[in-house]
């Protein structure tokens, strides 16, 4: 086994800001109840607030435990219409529930002889087109390079190196950002990923994620952002390529994997049997899900 002990915290969202770190907390305290420290917290969330979901959880255990998690996706992918995200929650013991719009945090207790290890890997490859935010605010870059930032992405998107048969240029926003997401250049060792959410009215592109970090320090102007590209052909070799990696970074041997797939960059998949046929050859014991946003660490901080 894995784990020695358990716990489970649930609590609704509510639409208020403060409410959100509020509720993160409360869930994170109802599933620690029963443990001094827990070695692993699995988050779950409705897309939109997660930095602050994050901090609430900061606000009852140690900034530096150990969260892995994602943000549970609506159906905008199939039909371009946002809807609301669902959380299935419970045990055996407690039974079992699917409620929309909640915070629900797992809680584990390790074994003294249990190895855990966890990777964070982006599987877009960068294009050629970068420009400096001249205007960004929360989630909002306004700005690149004094342009309204809509106009240069798409401006971007339309140079890119793609056949007539992709057709990009005519599909929704979603798929759009599924296959061109951007990039925020926080330090030149590494790049953080943004999937675009709506337009703005004033041209400014709505991400899933803030634009910086907090802890990073200053505001976003002046950091470059960057065109990501997801080619459809490399998407099998990608995903093995990034479970390969994290498998060689264990100092242990892998006996199974959790393993979390973006649903944004999934979208370019067609064959899940493929995919499935693909992981089984790289890992004995795979379990995949799919999420909206990832929530995981990153130099010791807990990053959306």
């Amino acid at each position: 086994r894995l784990a020695y002990r358990t716990g489970l915290g649930v609590a609704g969202l509510a639409d208020e800001a403060v409410s959100v770190r509020m509720a993160a907390a409360r869930a994170a305290r109802m599933a620690t109840r029963e443990m001094s420290e827990a070695d692993l917290l699995f988050t779950f969330m409705p897309p939109g607030s997660e930095e602050l979901a994050l901090s609430g959880i900061g606000d009852v255990c140690s900034n530096e435990m150990p969260i892995w998690g994602g943000s549970t996706a609506d159906n905008v992918l199939r039909s371009d219409q946002g809807g609301q995200s669902w959380q299935l929650h419970g045990s055996k013991e407690t039974g079992w529930a699917a409620t929309p719009d909640n915070f629900t945090v797992a809680a584990l207790c390790l074994n003294v002889d249990a190895n855990v290890h966890w990777c964070m890997a982006k599987c877009y490859g960068p294009k050629k087109f970068t420009g400096t935010v001249t205007r960004a605010s929360g989630r909002i870059i306004h700005e690149i390079d004094k342009s309204p930032a809509e106009e240069v992405y798409k401006e971007w998107i339309h140079a890119s190196d793609v056949s007539e048969e992709d057709d990009v240029q005519n599909l929704p926003l979603a798929k759009q950002s599924a296959r061109f997401p951007l990039a925020i250049e926080e330090d030149v060792a590494a790049l953080r990923m943004l999937h675009v959410r709506s337009v703005t009215p004033s041209k400014g592109l709505e991400c899933f994620s803030n634009i910086i970090c907090d802890d990073i320090g200053g505001g976003a102007e002046g950091l470059k952002v960057h065109l990501l590209d997801c080619k459809p052909s490399d998407l099998f070799g990608t995903v093995a390529g990034s479970l390969r990696k994290a498998m060689s970074l264990a100092n242990f041997e892998v006996k199974g994997c959790l393993l979390e797939l973006c649903v944004v960059f999934t979208a370019n998949l067609e064959d899940f049997n493929a995919l499935a046929r693909v992981l089984s050859e790289s890992c004995p014991n795979v379990f995949c899900f799919f999420s909206r946003g990832q929530q995981g660490m990153i130099r010791r901080q807990a990053r959306n």
